[in-house]
Order: structure tokens, then sequence, then C-alpha cells
């Protein structure tokens, strides 16, 4: 009886604040720190849910011809499929859906805009595991908005002045915490 119950099953929650640096696409080339949180949920054979927050307070800042302010935001559910999560050293794949906000300032404040624009992401990654609930996390995700519209700031203008598609990748380094159910 007891060879064939089944076995307790194992699951962990990860919870993985980090710094990152949003690069290549629509950053106008600019030096722009970020920040995301990510909230996992893992089962035993490493596959799991992802819940993803981005912020990059002056994603827009870039010296150049654009001299105002801008900021984005990501939310995104993702689907987490990683190596095993018993051992020290875990890469994973990531990938998912969500929104993405945009919101632009001019350099004299006389303009704001705000766009939300439904999107998605997908990376790569790989968390070492210092000791059994502590480890370092990096990983690298591209970031596309679905819509092929100009933002809300060149409506009304004759001119598309505006890039399609908004895009852009994230590079990020953090510590993961896992709790073991």
């Amino acid at each position: 009886m007891l060879a064939l119950s089944p076995s307790t099953a194992q699951a962990d929650w990860l919870f993985a604040p980090s710094a990152a640096y949003p690069f290549a696409g629509d950053t106008l080339g600019g030096i722009a720190p970020a920040f995301a949180f990510g909230l996992g949920w893992l089962d035993e054979e490493s596959v799991g849910l992802e819940a993803e927050v981005g912020y990059a307070p002056r994603f827009f800042d870039a010296d150049g011809d654009f001299t105002g302010t801008g900021s984005v935001f990501s939310l995104m559910g993702n689907l987490m499929i990683g190596g095993s999560s018993t051992g020290r050293v875990m890469p994973y794949v990531t990938g998912g859906a969500g929104y993405l906000r945009m919101q632009v300032t001019s350099d004299e404040g006389r303009f704001t805009s705000s766009t939300v624009e439904p999107g998605f992401n997908a990376g790569a990654g790989i968390i070492g595991f210092l000791r059994d609930g502590i480890g370092l996390r990096g990983d690298v995700r591209y970031f596309r908005s679905f819509r092929d519209l100009p933002p809300s700031w060149t409506r009304g203008v004759a001119i598309d002045i505006a890039p399609g598609n908004f895009d852009f990748w994230r590079a990020s380094i953090g510590v993961t915490i896992r709790v073991r159910d």
C-alpha cells in the first residue's frame, strides 16, 4: 500500500526583485535604469506561472532631439519552464502577455501623454542558488506591443512621427527567494 501511494508533491514560490536595464528597440539610445519584481510558482517539474512587473522611470531620456521625459510600466503574466528546481543552478525560459503603459512629458511640461497597449514578452535566464532559499537571478527579455498604432500624442498629426510596434529588450539581475510548499 505504501509503495502505491503518491509521493508528496513539491512546489516552489519564487520572489524575485531585480535591477534592470532596457536597451535597443524604442529606448532612444539613452541609459535608463529600471526595476522589476517577479512572483512565480513552479511545480516539481519546474513548470509554472509568473507575474512580472517592471518600471523604467526614465525610459525615454536620451541625448538627442527629444528633450522630454518618459516612463514605461509593464505588467505581464508568464509561463515559466525551468530546469530542475532541486539543483543549485536552474536555467529557464519564460513568455507571456500583459500590458505596457508608456507615458511621455515634453521638456517644459506643455504636454503629457499616456498610452496603454496590450503586449507580450519572451526571454531566458538562469538562477543560481547560493543556499536552499536564496539565489541570484539574471535574465534577458524582449517586450513588444501587439498594436501597430501611433501613440496618443500623434493623433491628429498628419505626419506619423511615432515608431510603430513599440518594442525593447531588458536585461536584469537580482535576488531570488525560494519558498517551498
